[in-house]
C-alpha cells in the first residue's frame, strides 16, 4: 500500500514563505540538497535489499478442513547484507550459510491454530492456540534443481514438531519469467499429529466421534508450482500453488472433512532497495 500526503498553500502564503527565505535559510536550503544528493550514492551502496508488496492467500482453515480463508496478506522479502532476512516463507531470522548454492539458516515465525467454532466436528475438542514457531532450515540448490527440508518447533499450541522436505526444478520459460514445479512434504511428531488430527478419550466422550491416535508420521504431501514474472524494472508479479493431500495417517481422523485442498498465494513486490 501506498500513502501521499498532499500539502496545500495557497498563493498569498506561498508568497509568504517566499520573503521568509533570508540568506541564512537559502544558505541551509543549499546545504541539504547538497547532502540528499551524497546520500543517493550512500544509500546505492547500502548492504538492504528491500521487496515488498500486497498479495492474496487462500488457504484452508486448518489441515482437513473444508471451510477456506481468504487472507490480504503483505509479500515481504528484506535483507540486510548477506545474513538477516525478514520474509514471507521463513519470518525473521538469520543465516549461517549462505552462498550460491546452499542456504542453511534459522528463524521465528508464526502458525495460525485451530478453532472450535472452524467445524462442527471441533466443538467439543478445544482450540489450537496460535503459537511463535521456531524454524531450522537447509536449501541447496544444483543446476535446476533446488533441495529443501524445513525443522518447525511450534512454541505454544500444538508444541510438535514437523520437518517439511521439499523437491523442486526450475525453468526459465522467458526472460523475464520463471517457473518452479516439484512437491513437498509434513511428516508431524507423535505430539503434531495427535494435536491436529488426533481424538483423545476425552475429547471422544464429549463429542462423539471415534478415538484416534495417529502417531508420528507424514500427514500430507502433493505438488508445488511457483511463477516469477518481472513487469518492470521494480514490479514482479509472483504466485505460487500448494495441494495438500493428507496421507491415510491423516485421512483417517474423524475430524477431517476433506482429504485434499489447495493453497494459493498470489502478488506483487516493489523493489524498493537497492
Amino acid at each position: 500500500m501506498q500513502i501521499t500526503f498532499k500539502w496545500k498553500l495557497s498563493a498569498r502564503a506561498g508568497h509568504g514563505v517566499s520573503k521568509a527565505l533570508t540568506p541564512l535559510h537559502r544558505g541551509g536550503l543549499v546545504a541539504a540538497t547538497a547532502l540528499a544528493l551524497q546520500w543517493q550514492p550512500l544509500r546505492a551502496q547500502s548492504n538492504w535489499q528491500v521487496d515488498a508488496g500486497p498479495a492474496l492467500v487462500v488457504t484452508p482453515q486448518y489441515p482437513g478442513s473444508r471451510g477456506e480463508l481468504t487472507l490480504p496478506l503483505p509479500m515481504v522479502d528484506i535483507s540486510f547484507g548477506p545474513t538477516l532476512f525478514l520474509n514471507t516463507e521463513h519470518g525473521l531470522g538469520a543465516y549461517a550459510v549462505n552462498m550460491e548454492g546452499l542456504q542453511v539458516g534459522s528463524s521465528l515465525w508464526f502458525r495460525r491454530g485451530r478453532f472450535h467454532d472452524e467445524s462442527s466436528r471441533l466443538t467439543e475438542l478445544g482450540d489450537i492456540d496460535n503459537a511463535l514457531q521456531g524454524q531450522v532450515f537447509a536449501r541447496y540448490r544444483f543446476g535446476p534443481i533446488d533441495l529443501g527440508t524445513t525443522l518447525e518447533r511450534d512454541f505454544g499450541g500444538s508444541s510438535g514438531l514437523t520437518i517439511e522436505p521439499s523437491l523442486a526444478w526450475r525453468l526459465q520459460v522467458s526472460a523475464n519469467a520463471a517457473v518452479a514445479l516439484g512437491a513437498q512434504g509434513s511428516f508431524g511428531s507423535s505430539r503434531a499429529m495427535q494435536a491436529w488430527f488426533g481424538v483423545t478419550p476425552e475429547q471422544a466422550r464429549a463429542s462423539g466421534l471415534a478415538q484416534y491416535a495417529p502417531g508420528a508420521g507424514f500427514s500430507s504431501v502433493g505438488p508445488i508450482a511457483s511463477l516469477n514474472c518481472v513487469l518492470s524494472r521494480r514490479w514482479t508479479l509472483r504466485a505460487r500453488l500448494a495441494e495438500n493431500v493428507l496421507t491415510s495417517k491423516a485421512s483417517n481422523s474423524p475430524i477431517v472433512e476433506r482429504t485434499s485442498s489447495p493453497t494459493i498465494a498470489i502478488g506483487a513486490t516493489y523493489h524498493f532497495l537497492p
